[in-house]
C-alpha cells in the first residue's frame, strides 16, 4: 500500500510539475529578449545567453550554452548576420523565428574592417546587423514574435495581440522621437565610435561615419590619428558613443572637436528598452 501511494506520489509530482512548465524561448539579443517578454509575460521562459559584458553579437558558446539553446522551445533570431554562432550549432529549423525577415530588402550593408571589442578580435559582416535601431524594423521583429508564439507556441492569441498592440505603439513613439530628433540634427554630421549605427543613421537621416573605439578604454595614439583622418575628410560635429566614454575618450573627442552623445544599443543590458530609448533619443535633440 505505501508502495502503492508513494508511486502515486510520484507520478503526480511529475505531471503537476510538466503542467506549470513554461516554454523557454531563447533570444540572441536583449532588445530580442525585451520584446518577447512584453508580448509573453509570465508565459513563457525568456533567456538572452551570453553573459554580462559579452557582446551577443560576437560571443561563442560553451558546451552548457548550446545545450540550453538545443532545448528551447523557440530561438529567436535577429537575421542580417547577427550572432556568428548560428551556422556552428545544429537546430531545428522548426524552432527558429528569424524577426527580420520581413525587412531583408532594407538591410544595409556594414562595416567589413576587423577590430577589436570587448577583448576579442572580429570582423562585422556583409551586413549591419543592429536593425532594432530602425524602431520600425523594430516593430516587425515583434511583430514576427508574437507571430511565432501564437503560431509555435499556442498562446492565447488575444493576449498576444493586446500586447503586440501596446508594444507596437510603444516603438511607433520611439519612431516619431526618432524623425524628430533626426530632423531637429539635419546639417551636422556624426562620428560612430563603433559602426552600429547604421540602420539608425539611415531611418532618421544623419550624416554618419565610423571609428572603431573602445569608448571605456584609454584612448590611443592610433585612435586619435584616425579621428584626425576623419576629421580631415568631412568634419564630424558629434561623436555617438554605445556607452558613457571615459574620460580620455572624452577629451580626444573634444580635442577633434566633437561633443559627444550616448545613444546605447542594449544589445546586452537587463535595461527597460523603450524608457532606456525614450531618453537617449530626448538627450539627441538640440
Amino acid at each position: 500500500m505505501r508502495l502503492t501511494v508513494s508511486v502515486f506520489i510520484l507520478l503526480f509530482g511529475a505531471l503537476a510539475s510538466s503542467a506549470i512548465a513554461k516554454p523557454l524561448v531563447v533570444a540572441v539579443n536583449s532588445p530580442l529578449a525585451y520584446f518577447a517578454q512584453r508580448l509573453a509575460g509570465d508565459a513563457v521562459e525568456v533567456v538572452m545567453p551570453a553573459p554580462e559584458g559579452e557582446d551577443p553579437a560576437f560571443w561563442q558558446p560553451g558546451s552548457q550554452d548550446i545545450a540550453q539553446i538545443q532545448a528551447a522551445d523557440l530561438v529567436l533570431l535577429n537575421g542580417a548576420g547577427f550572432a556568428t554562432w548560428l551556422p556552428q550549432v545544429s537546430l531545428r529549423r522548426s524552432r527558429l523565428v528569424d524577426t527580420s525577415a520581413k525587412a531583408k530588402d532594407r538591410y544595409l550593408r556594414g562595416d567589413s574592417l576587423a577590430h577589436t571589442h570587448g577583448g576579442d578580435s572580429h570582423e562585422h559582416g556583409n551586413f549591419a546587423s543592429v536593425t532594432w535601431l530602425d524602431f520600425s524594423i523594430a516593430s516587425l521583429q515583434a511583430e514576427a514574435i508574437a507571430t511565432a508564439f501564437k503560431r509555435k507556441l499556442k498562446l492565447e492569441g488575444d493576449a498576444v495581440d493586446a500586447a503586440l498592440a501596446s508594444l507596437q505603439a510603444d516603438l511607433a513613439e520611439l519612431d516619431a522621437a526618432a524623425t524628430a530628433a533626426g530632423a531637429a540634427l539635419q546639417g551636422q554630421a556624426f562620428a560612430g565610435s563603433h559602426p552600429v549605427y547604421h540602420y539608425f543613421a539611415a531611418a532618421y537621416g544623419l550624416d554618419m561615419r565610423y571609428l572603431h573605439w573602445e569608448a571605456a578604454e584609454t584612448i590611443t595614439a592610433e585612435n586619435e590619428a584616425d579621428l584626425a583622418a576623419l576629421q580631415g575628410e568631412r568634419k564630424a560635429d558629434i561623436m555617438l558613443f554605445e556607452f558613457p566614454p571615459s574620460t580620455s575618450a572624452v577629451e580626444a573627442a573634444e580635442r577633434g572637436g566633437l561633443r559627444y552623445l550616448v545613444l546605447d544599443p542594449l544589445v546586452n543590458t537587463d535595461a527597460d528598452f523603450v524608457e532606456t530609448m525614450r531618453q537617449a533619443l530626448a538627450a539627441l535633440r538640440p
